[in-house]
């Protein structure tokens, strides 16, 4: 018998473990969120060639981020594949993890650590740098933060980071440590099995009492014939971040497995039971086609092609999903993170790269506050483009993927579940002549209505007609949204 659903807390209409969808008409649709004018953070220090990889942690009351720049040979010296074909690949000299930080998330300074030494300065914001690693040629592709909110996190630890090492050309994963977010140590390897280049993430997961990591590996798929490997999302956790499960891919629930890149999964800061996920998609065409020719950027293109054809052919995008259980995963095909107007930096290898972390800013009217997300912009640093910077970007409260009823009408209805509150509020949009109307009905008959709500509100309070909400609280409940012209983000009791 199934676990009765109970809503706890902030009650997105994405998360479909409580929707009935044999029942629901509306649409889910994804949602794009709105740029916002001006460069946040950029690539502009000597040592820098790009913001690679960002993420950013908030400890008390400041934001930290962490990315990495890296010295890379343009000009690639010659190499070989196993049947000895020639195989020229873009050539990574060195590899700094640089440090930022902000008082609100929006105004970003990059002080001056005196860590590192670069050209004979240590006055940069470099935290680590791969040519001091033990082993030779080895460097950072990525270095993921956590704080460990874990209660037996030990002193010394409470920063953690993931990172890959790829000495010799073989990947694995490694474990820093800190303190106070800035000077970190190597403690452990990792044994994972995966390929790792990407940002690989980790969080504690308190429902269960364990540390969750996802990481990045390749498996075949027939429906991907002209690629040797599909990139894939796998799943590890440890009781005590050293030793770690069998990584297992991602369930869709049936949906199209198509490669992703990153993941950029965490839990949902409006409701920890949650986790959500920003990936990049990675669309690899195989060949060059008129609309090669027809897109900006040409001349960059052919460049990179001559180290490897995808560096050109290749185009990236974002998508959202979510879970609750971290393992199956209710996924939106649909871009929210997209190019935008073609130029001759984009529709590239490099966009819909979301950094790591989400917060609330006031809308630039002041009546509302958005859910952020900062954005790298393409830049990629093997063709010598000479700028490389991060765009925030704003959505509604919960306003990644809504749930939309046309003119014509349709309606949204959940699964049985039960809650404990006295007030009911929704996170809704309509037209002048479109509305919502909720019905709420118990397992023994008793139900009520409301009357047809219309406007744009991320938090509006709703009363039924003739009877409080609080009678139907810790009772089995359904709810039936009626719809026409009207979106649906969220609901919430409390």
């Amino acid at each position: 018998m199934n676990k009765l659903f109970k809503i706890d807390g902030i009650q997105p209409i994405w998360d479909k473990n409580i929707i009935n969808e044999d029942k629901t008409t509306a649409f889910f649709m994804a949602c794009k969120p709105k740029k916002i004018v001006g460069d946040v953070l950029k690539a502009d220090m000597p040592w820098e060639d790009e913001i690679c990889y960002a993420n950013v942690v908030k400890d008390v009351d400041i934001y930290r981020m962490y990315y990495l720049t890296h010295v890379v040979m343009i000009e690639a010296p010659e190499c070989y594949d196993e049947n000895g074909n020639k195989k020229a690949q873009a050539y990574i000299l060195d590899s700094y993890v640089c440090y930022a930080e902000s008082k609100d998330g929006l105004n970003w300074v990059k002080p001056e650590l005196g860590l590192c030494d670069f050209e004979g300065s240590k006055n940069n914001n470099i935290i680590l740098r791969s040519c001091d690693l033990p082993k030779p040629r080895d460097m950072f592709d990525n270095f993921f933060v956590f704080i460990d909110d874990n209660p037996l996190c030990r002193k010394g630890k409470r920063y953690k980071a993931m990172v890959e090492s790829n000495a010799y050309g073989v990947q694995c994963l490694k474990g820093y440590i800190s303190d106070d977010g800035i000077n970190f140590k190597l403690k452990y390897d990792f044994d994972i099995d995966g390929k790792f280049d990407t940002l690989n993430t980790c969080l504690f997961d308190k429902n269960i009492n364990k540390y969750v990591a996802y990481v990045r590996d390749f498996h075949v798929d027939p429906n991907f014939k002209d690629v040797s490997g599909v990139r894939d999302i796998r799943r590890v956790e440890s009781t005590d971040w050293i030793n770690w499960s069998k990584a297992e891919r991602l369930d869709y629930k049936g949906g199209e497995e198509y490669p992703l890149y990153t993941n950029q999964v965490m839990k949902y800061y409006r409701n920890e039971n949650i986790y959500v996920a920003f990936p990049t998609r990675y669309v690899e065409r195989q060949e060059w086609t008129d609309n090669y020719e027809q897109l900006g950027g040409k001349s960059f293109r052919k460049e990179r092609m001559k180290l490897e054809n995808r560096f050109g052919l290749v185009v990236t995008d974002g998508i959202f999903m979510s879970s609750r259980d971290g393992k199956s995963w209710d996924k939106y095909d649909e871009a929210i993170f997209t190019a935008g107007i073609e130029h001759e930096h984009n529709w590239v290898y490099g966009d819909g790269y979301p950094l790591y972390f989400m917060y609330e800013t006031r809308s630039d009217d002041g009546i509302e506050d958005e859910v952020s997300m900062l954005v790298r912009q393409p830049a990629p640093g093997w063709v010598g483009i000479p700028y490389d910077y991060l765009t925030r970007y704003a959505f509604r409260k919960d306003g990644f993927v809504r749930c939309f009823a046309p003119y014509s009408g349709a309606k949204v209805v959940t699964k049985s579940f039960v809650f404990n509150g006295e007030k009911f509020y929704i996170n809704f949009e309509t037209s002048a002549r479109g509305y919502v109307k909720i019905i709420i009905e118990d397992n023994t008959g008793l139900k009520a209505e409301t009357c047809e709500l219309f406007g744009d509100n991320t938090n509006r309070l709703v009363n039924f007609e003739g009877i409080d909400v609080s009678q139907f609280s810790g009772k089995e409940v359904t709810l039936t949204f009626e719809m026409r012209d009207a979106s649906i983000y969220s609901f919430n009791f409390r």
